[in-house]
């Protein structure tokens, strides 16, 4: 994860049969982007984003099914004091 100079911080947990679960807080008063990198088998994703209203379908160029190489770097803005969970899956079909 890089984050620049922000307080941000970030988890990774992941399970061979449930894919990966990842959370983000930002703990500073302003939005932070926030660059994440996924080192996943090949394959296509589905990602799932959490905040604290609801669960969220993550898409990103208009595609909700992913590849790989779209999760290897990625950057999200996560808003200011909030935190965001997300569980990456293998797509059905892999």
């Amino acid at each position: 994860m890089s984050r620049g100079r922000k307080r941000a911080h970030a988890t990774m947990l992941s399970n061979a049969d449930r894919g990966l679960f990842l959370s983000r807080t930002n703990w500073e008063k302003e939005p932070a982007e926030v660059d994440l990198a996924a080192a996943l088998p090949e394959g296509t994703y589905t990602v799932v984003m959490r905040d604290d209203a609801q669960w969220n379908k993550v898409t990103l160029g208009g595609r909700d099914v992913l590849p790989h190489t779209a999760l290897k770097r990625f950057r999200r803005v996560v808003p200011a004091e909030k935190a965001e969970v997300y569980v990456i899956r293998p797509a059905a079909g892999n």
